[in-house]
């Protein structure tokens, strides 16, 4: 995500890929993304709430502002309320 900055530990749930599961230490920082697993747990995520807050649409200020999500200080920084992709006008 090019705006994010600051860390955070998330724990995703994949019902599909069984490699996504488990724990994840994901540090953004000058347009650079890294992500490693870790064994501390995190704050929870569905692998479709995190490919939401990924994409921002809805935003992950939204997500928690509708009970999705829980709020962490954190996640706040890595995804912002800004779509990090503009949108395109429909035809």
């Amino acid at each position: 995500v090019p705006t994010s900055h600051g860390r955070a530990i998330i724990t995703v749930r994949d019902d599909i890929v069984e490699e996504n599961d488990g724990s994840w230490l994901v540090s953004a920082e000058a347009g650079r993304v890294t992500v490693s697993r870790t064994d501390v747990a995190g704050i929870p995520l569905s692998i479709q709430e995190l490919t939401q807050c990924i994409l921002g649409e809805p935003s992950y200020a939204d997500l928690v502002r509708s009970g999705m999500v829980a709020y962490d200080p954190n996640l706040a920084l890595l995804f912002p309320s800004r779509p990090p992709f503009p949108s395109r006008p429909r035809p």
